[in-house]
């Protein structure tokens, strides 16, 4: 996914950079993060390519605004990109580097503990905000399976959105109830059985299909 092509679907009806900026913000930007400055560089490396075109337009106020619009090859551009088949990206998430790693800090326990609950206040607003959306969307005419078009696939990543904020967020409460649960000496540096060497061992012997040295109970 690339951000000309992102921009590509937005243009089916003319905008001018302000108005694609304020649509990506409100809409795209939810699942996928970029640097809205970038977005007039973009407008105008497709422009340099031919695939779309601009015009002045005069503005109620202040100057004439530059509307762009997406012209055949721009079109064309768009339903080839639509027709790619998708793909999942490989997982890079830092946050459970940490989580995995956090054994490094004195208190493993509380430094968890600080780390997910940051982690819940984060994905507990963004949840709120996109069910925010939902709720408005709600008043759509035949929401939600029968909306028109313009509405019904957007709303399909809105889902997603949701859903994975959901997921996370029962993760988080999975670890903390686990982290109480916790006996507090278990975390106590012991023999090899702690070491990262070890676990690398253990995971290394289960990736070729050996027996584990799994430390016994």
């Amino acid at each position: 996914m690339s951000l000309p092509d992102v921009l590509l679907s937005l243009l089916r009806e003319p905008m001018s950079g302000t108005d694609l900026i304020r649509l990506f913000k409100s809409s795209i930007q939810h699942f996928w993060k970029t640097d809205l400055s970038q977005i007039y560089r973009a407008l105008e490396n497709l422009e340099s390519k031919g695939l779309v075109r601009s015009e002045s337009v005069p503005s109620a106020r202040g100057p004439a605004r530059k509307v762009y619009h997406l012209n055949d090859d721009g079109r064309t551009r768009l339903l080839d990109w639509i027709a790619t088949e998708p793909r999942i990206p490989p997982v890079k998430f830092e946050y459970l580097a940490q989580i995995f790693s956090v054994t490094a800090d004195p208190d493993p326990s509380g430094r968890a503990r600080e780390m997910l609950w940051s982690m819940r206040d984060e994905a507990a607003a963004g949840l709120a905000t996109l069910k925010g959306i939902d709720a408005a969307l709600a008043r759509v005419p035949g929401y939600p399976n029968d909306m028109p078009a313009a509405f019904f696939y957007p709303w399909l990543t809105l889902r997603h959105g949701i859903q994975r904020r959901r997921a996370l967020l029962d993760w988080i409460d999975e670890c903390l109830e686990r982290l109480d649960a916790r006996n507090p000496e278990a975390d106590v540096p012991g023999e090899d059985n702690d070491t990262m060497a070890h676990l690398a061992l253990i995971l290394n012997q289960l990736a070729d299909g050996s027996p584990a040295d799994v430390p016994s109970k």
